[in-house]
């Protein structure tokens, strides 16, 4: 298959880090480790669902990960994404070219849902990379 203008799932590679989940805040969720050998960009794609316990107000916050080993992850400096509202999707794009080879997102025990009873939120989040060294991605 040849690479056309009309064919953007040939220039692009979706990944799930973290499956929709339900969190309180109160402790990371870790997604799962995305390996971006031969891709050098991406985009990093949150997403909140509707909060239970009705909460005031809510401050959801990803953060980019990345590791050499897909075992030992450290912060990507400046690479987060805060979402304040239910149902509302955030994105970050991110140049890959001195990332690490592995990449995962984190929602940070940093979300703050405040007020209501016993609050949580249901939380995802993909990266799609782009920028294949060899077309179609796969």
């Amino acid at each position: 298959m040849n690479a056309s203008q009309k064919d953007i799932g040939a220039y692009i590679k979706p990944a799930l880090s973290i499956a929709p989940v339900s969190t309180d805040g109160s402790a990371d969720v870790n997604g799962s480790g995305v390996d971006r050998v031969g891709y050098y960009s991406g985009v990093v794609i949150c997403s909140t669902g509707a909060a239970s316990g009705s909460p005031s107000a809510q401050s959801v916050v990803f953060q980019l990960e990345e590791s050499s080993d897909n075992s030992t992850f450290t912060a990507v400096s400046g690479a987060t994404v805060t979402i304040i509202a239910d149902d509302t999707l955030g994105e970050l794009d991110v140049d890959l070219s001195a990332r690490k080879r592995y990449l995962r997102v984190v929602c940070t025990d940093a979300t703050a849902l405040t007020g209501g009873t016993t609050p949580a939120n249901f939380v995802t989040a993909s990266i799609v990379l782009g920028g294949a060294d060899n077309l179609p991605a796969t």
